[in-house]
């Protein structure tokens, strides 16, 4: 009897059919967390993405992004999940991409508890309709931030589990002073228009109306990089440095004074818990789980979706130019930052595995 209770203590992790570097940084630090629990006997990954742990069962799913054949991989992916459902003794699956409603349900008709990850909001309406039929099907929701779910309009709060990830302070941190960084703001991240990239771009045109000396540093991919590298090329003040490698980033949020992310729908943003360990206040939008680690005038500047763009900018100017409020909102940010060590996230994820899988 005991023997078989270990064997149901397989976990299915199903990720992104695509590989990017953000969703491989991704998948990478959730497995890291879910291995050090050590409650799964077993893991089996269905991904774009390859784990960095060898030890794993991964099952490589056809790798595309863009229109029609997007959809279709997972189709591939669905597959592969089945073959493993078949093939193995799982008790229960992470479904980390949100819309993938016929995995959840597939799942749930072999008896498998799921949970699905729950963050941003999607950008297509299909996608979006689909995630929340996965959202009513799963046994439970794992979310970063408790306020995640209202840019969803779901109630489901008796099967919401809190499971943020975590922020290495020991690789994220800071090393210059207010005076040794640029008169910048900086971005990192997908270019896309849910990432808020024209509302960034206008922001810092009216930044420079008042402050000429500022820069704006962008790094990241999407379909918003050709119209940056053209604004870099006509523009001095725009510095577009594309994607940058995991021992780049440390200097990154270092050169500048103050991250911006002014996104449409957002989880808890990884970029925002390294930016602030490394005393970099951010300047963000008030959506997802943004609320539950930015405070105005704390550790960096809340902007709502209806304030006066030139207002916001002199907000922004003081930050930038400011070094008592610069450093006061600095050090709340690495306070801030290692409430998210590795070893909470194990005892969060502990508790979700223990839901999911005993």
């Amino acid at each position: 009897m005991k023997e078989h209770a270990t064997e149901r203590r397989e976990l299915l992790i199903i990720g992104n059919t695509h590989s990017n570097p953000s969703t491989k940084a991704f998948l990478n630090k959730f497995i890291r967390i879910i291995l050090a629990t050590s409650i799964p006997t077993k893991i089996y990954v269905v991904s774009g993405d390859a784990p960095l742990v060898s030890k794993l069962y991964w099952l490589k799913t056809k790798d595309s992004a863009k229109g029609i054949a997007y959809y279709l991989s997972w189709i591939d992916s669905l597959a592969k999940t089945l073959k493993i459902v078949l093939t193995s003794r799982i008790r229960g699956a992470i479904v980390l991409v949100t819309p993938m409603f016929l995995h959840v349900m597939l799942l749930r008709i072999f008896s498998v508890r799921v949970a699905v990850f729950v963050a941003q909001r999607p950008s297509r309406i299909l996608d979006f309709i689909l995630s929340k039929l996965s959202i009513f099907l799963a046994d439970f929701v794992i979310v970063e931030a408790s306020n995640v779910l209202k840019d969803w309009g779901v109630k489901t709060y008796h099967k919401v589990l809190l499971g943020a990830l975590y922020v290495d302070t020991h690789k994220f941190k800071r090393y210059k002073r207010f005076e040794e960084r640029e008169l910048a703001l900086g971005y990192l991240g997908l270019l896309d228009y849910r990432k808020g990239i024209d509302r960034l771009l206008k922001v810092f045109h009216h930044l420079l109306r008042i402050e000429p000396r500022a820069k704006l540093f962008i790094a990241g991919f999407g379909p918003f990089a050709r119209i940056i590298k053209e604004m870099a090329n006509h523009n001095k003040n725009i510095v577009y440095v594309g994607s940058l490698k995991d021992d780049e980033l440390l200097d990154f949020y270092n050169k500048i004074r103050a991250f911006i992310l002014l996104s449409r729908s957002e989880g808890l943003p990884n970029v925002v818990l390294e930016s602030m360990a490394c005393g970099t206040p951010v300047i963000a939008t008030l959506v997802g789980g943004i609320p539950d680690i930015v405070n105005d005038k704390f550790n960096g500047l809340i902007i709502y979706p209806n304030d006066d763009l030139m207002r916001v900018a002199f907000r922004i100017k003081e930050v930038l130019i400011d070094p008592q409020l610069w450093e006061n909102l600095s050090k709340n940010c690495q306070k801030r930052a290692r409430a998210f060590t590795f070893d909470r996230a194990v005892n969060r994820y502990k508790l979700i595995l223990t839901k999911l899988l005993e």
